[in-house]
């Protein structure tokens, strides 16, 4: 059984990307699906930051939907999808 599930989309300069979970089924591997706007995104310096930040609003959103979707569908789910997010955020330094 093959399912997409959306798991958050914005728009950047007008055009909409788009994140979803692709379940394949047939024992394949989960992966996540980022959709990409085809034209290049073109902003000035000054809205650089709000762009920068409107992104990864959406890109966080999508991490948070993730967990929620795997939580859902069980311990095991969760908690791949947790050490996955776990293994892609940079450590920071040991503060003293």
């Amino acid at each position: 059984m093959h399912q997409n599930t959306p798991l958050s989309s914005g728009t950047i300069n007008g055009q909409t990307f788009t994140i979803e979970l692709v379940e394949p089924g047939n024992d394949l591997p989960n992966a996540v699906v980022i959709k990409w706007p085809v034209k290049p995104t073109i902003t000035s310096p000054a809205a650089f930051d709000k762009l920068i930040a409107d992104t990864m609003r959406v890109l966080s959103n999508a991490v948070v939907e993730l967990v929620t979707v795997s939580s859902r569908r069980g311990p095991r789910n969760a908690a791949e999808a947790l050490a996955k997010h776990a293994a892609c955020t940079p450590s920071r330094p040991p503060t003293n």
